[in-house]
């Protein structure tokens, strides 16, 4: 009894030990895309090319070269490849919107400022 409570302990042991250190590892590899991700900038012309098309991250737009990656090696990780190509896309999206957003809200102030003005002529005929 003792002997198989003992060998039920070790081997979970093991397992959880082996679990973890996987997941620390694929942990370690993500926060290591998403940091070179943050580097990571579309040329001019695939840029416009994302801007018409929208693609998604899978393409090769995305896909990191060996000047971006830390190391060479973790190009050939798929973990690691995944995770740039969706950090660089969301950036690259994010980067897109702030333009637009940018643009509406000029628009916005522009409508505001023309309004009050309107309203301010208008009382004064009044």
């Amino acid at each position: 009894m003792f002997k198989s409570l003992l060998f039920a302990l070790a081997l979970t042991t093991v397992v959880y030990t082996n679990s973890y250190s996987q997941t620390m590892n694929s942990d370690s590899l993500k926060m290591l895309a998403i940091k070179d991700a943050g580097k990571f900038k579309l040329e001019k012309e695939r840029l416009e090319k994302f801007k018409k098309h929208r693609s998604d991250a899978s393409s090769d737009y995305f896909k990191p070269t060996a000047a971006e990656a830390s190391s060479s090696a973790l190009l050939n990780d798929s973990t690691y490849v995944k995770t740039f190509r969706e950090t660089a896309y969301k950036n690259t999206k994010k980067l897109n919107a702030r333009g637009e957003h940018k643009r509406i809200g000029v628009l916005g102030y522009v409508a505001a400022l023309a309004f009050v003005a309107l309203a301010f002529i208008g009382f004064n005929q009044l």
